[in-house]
């Protein structure tokens, strides 16, 4: 058995190191490349749930304009001390397209997906929730459609 595990290896480790022919690239930019790149997407069946109401003392719930229709967020509570405030758009890592009332809950420093210190120092946020997330129209499509939804 060890030897036909040993071969395949070579086999692989041959055919990788004399060059399967894998052709060439042009060169550009990543938006460039973006623009040209055409694909089908076959949605999954999935459970779409609706964004719930968030925390109200921290967030309100709002729908923004993306080229997928309107998509819900939830906005942080601003002061109304009548000051500027910076603002950002906070987008989690890992599954990113749908929002929870898990935004408002405190997390250890170490892995804080909530960026609450940002919050509880004043700067506004939107946590997008984005096409295919939650019961919002379109498809999730691992950031290529995405990213038109946070220009």
């Amino acid at each position: 058995m060890r030897r036909v595990h040993f071969a395949l290896i070579s086999v692989f480790l041959f055919a990788g190191w004399w060059g399967v022919a894998v052709p060439e690239q042009e060169k550009g930019s990543l938006t460039d490349a973006r623009h040209g790149f055409k694909t089908k997407l076959v949605p999954l069946l999935t459970q779409r749930d609706p964004v719930p109401e968030p925390p109200p003392e921290l967030f309100r719930k709002v729908s923004y304009d993306s080229p997928a229709g309107k998509l819900a967020a939830y906005i942080s509570r601003v002061p109304e001390d009548g000051q500027k405030r910076p603002a950002i758009i906070w987008i989690t890592g890992g599954h990113c397209n749908t929002i929870d009332e898990g935004v408002g809950t405190e997390a250890p420093p170490s892995n804080d997906q909530t960026a609450s210190a940002f919050r509880k120092n004043g700067i506004v946020m939107m946590f997008p929730s984005l096409r295919g997330g939650n019961d919002n129209p379109g498809v999730k499509e691992a950031f290529l459609g995405e990213e038109d939804e946070l220009k």
